[in-house]
């Protein structure tokens, strides 16, 4: 939990990750791994996240699990990265 604290017996759904309330940076690192399995890497794909944060450790896990040498083959494009960020586009 990102915040507050947790009972003995609550249960959290894919709403409560989605929203960002539970992060597991195993599990975002398997479904990362799991997806990067899925697509083909030599094609330009689009990751949409829910938060700015989260794209970027979501970035950060692609070019760690990522077959290509690029250094920028997976780059964060978001209203925080301003003229950086639309160098990509």
């Amino acid at each position: 939990v990102i915040e507050g604290d947790m009972s003995v017996g609550d249960s959290f759904t894919e709403k409560d990750f989605a929203r960002r309330v539970i992060e597991i940076k195993a599990r975002e690192k398997f479904r990362v791994e799991l997806f990067m399995g899925m697509i083909d890497q030599q094609e330009k794909t689009l990751v949409f996240c829910p938060t700015q944060a989260h794209a970027l450790a979501v970035r950060d896990l692609i070019n760690q699990t990522k077959e290509s040498k690029e250094p920028n083959y997976c780059v964060r494009v978001t209203a925080d990265d301003g003229a950086l960020g639309d160098q990509h586009l």
